[in-house]
């Protein structure tokens, strides 16, 4: 299905919201950090303290392991590690209802550094799966954030052009891959306190309610 509406914003019209998954509309930093720590330990014997392996949210998992010496053909899955990772996520307040009306309104979709297979697989233990339109993951590009190349893809398979697009992130990989496509983008600050990344940002979200109410959409109970 292709959208014809456009939704208007400081005279700018957008007819596809792209977002970030992890730490941007589910929070799995608890979830990454255990997964991630229970690896390497398996792998190395080394116990790596949380703080460390948080500054790497975001990255693909094989870059994570190759920068602990742990060399991978792909076997490894990070979500894997940690018996039913999903179960200790959380979708933020607020983006079940955000996503299923934006849905309704323009074309969504999702750019991540999990394989397709863990996305699917959260985005239907979440009962998302169904809003989103297109999905980019790491295993459909060579390279990734903060390269342009994802949004370059995302680009291409929904027949957007950059200036109609809005990517929502939470960190500098999101931020950089956008500015590389001159796509414009919105920090998710309900996830990230950034003075960097909000100064850098087109728009600064608060919480996911407040993208509909900043675009200018009213949420789809109001709407009843």
């Amino acid at each position: 299905m292709v959208f014809s509406t456009q939704i208007v914003t400081k005279g700018k019209k957008y007819s596809c919201i792209i977002f970030d998954l992890d730490g941007t509309l589910i929070n799995t930093k608890y979830a990454f950090i255990k997964a991630f720590q229970a690896i390497i330990y398996q792998k190395t014997g080394r116990n790596i303290p949380g703080e460390r392996l948080e500054i790497l949210f975001g990255i693909p998992a094989r870059e994570i392991l190759d920068s602990f010496g742990i060399q991978t053909d792909g076997s490894i899955k990070w979500t894997e590690a940690l018996p039913e990772f999903d179960k200790h996520t959380h979708l933020f307040p607020g983006v079940y209802k955000s996503i299923y009306t934006l849905s309704m309104c323009v074309e969504v979709g999702i750019i991540t550094s999990r394989l397709e297979m863990e996305l699917r697989r959260s985005l239907e233990y979440f009962r998302l799966f169904d809003f989103f339109h297109h999905l980019v993951c790491t295993d459909h590009t060579c390279r990734h954030k903060p390269d342009p190349e994802p949004l370059q893809y995302f680009l291409k398979i929904s027949g957007r052009n950059a200036n109609e697009v809005l990517y929502i992130g939470d960190t500098t990989s999101d931020l950089e891959c956008a500015k590389a496509c001159s796509v414009d983008f919105g920090l998710a600050a309900w996830a990230v306190c950034s003075r960097e990344l909000k100064e850098s940002s087109t728009y600064v979200f608060h919480s996911p309610m407040n993208v509909l109410k900043h675009l200018g959409i009213t949420s789809a109970d109001e709407r009843r």
